[in-house]
C-alpha cells in the first residue's frame, strides 16, 4: 500500500474517531441527565422514609417484643401473633370491616359501571332525565343533599 491508498483509510478512520468521541459526549449527557430527575426526587424520598418507612419498620420490629413503653423490651417473637389471630372478637371485626368495604366501595363501583354500560349501549325512553338524576347529587351544594 501506499500513502495516497491509506490516506482515505486514515481519514475514513479519522472520521469515525470523530463520530465515536460525539456519541460518548451524548450517552454521558443522557447519562447525566437520567440523574437529574432523581436528584429533585430525593428530598421527597427523604422525608417519605423518614416520616413514613422508618416509622413502619420500627413498628414491625417492635410488634416482637412484650413492651409496655416504659419498662424494659421482652422478645416474644411471634407470640403477639399468634395471640392476635386467635381472638375471636378480632376475626368478628375483621369480617365486618370487609363486609363494610364490599358494601361501601366494590358494589357502588360496579352498580355504576353497570348503569353507565346500560345508559351508553341502547336508546331507553326518557335517558336525559335519568342522566340527570344520577348526576345531580354531584352537582348540588352538600348542605343540600344531607
Amino acid at each position: 500500500m501506499t500513502a495516497a491508498t491509506s490516506l482515505p483509510d486514515a481519514a475514513r478512520r479519522a472520521a469515525w474517531v470523530e463520530e465515536a468521541r460525539a456519541a460518548r459526549g451524548v450517552r454521558a449527557k443522557k447519562r447525566r441527565a437520567g440523574w437529574t430527575g432523581y436528584f429533585f426526587v430525593l428530598p421527597a424520598f427523604a422525608i417519605f422514609a423518614t416520616f413514613v418507612i422508618r416509622p413502619l419498620l420500627q413498628t414491625f420490629w417492635l410488634s416482637f417484643y412484650s413492651w409496655d413503653g416504659l419498662s424494659p423490651r421482652k422478645w416474644v417473637g411471634f407470640a403477639n401473633y399468634r395471640e392476635l389471630f386467635s381472638d375471636p372478637e378480632l376475626r368478628s371485626a375483621f369480617f365486618h370491616s370487609g363486609v363494610l368495604v364490599v358494601f361501601i366501595s366494590i358494589f357502588p363501583v360496579a352498580l355504576g359501571l353497570f348503569l353507565a354500560a346500560v345508559l351508553s349501549r341502547g336508546r331507553i325512553r326518557g335517558l336525559t332525565v335519568f342522566r340527570t338524576l344520577l348526576f345531580f347529587p354531584r352537582c348540588s351544594p352538600w348542605w343540600w343533599s344531607e
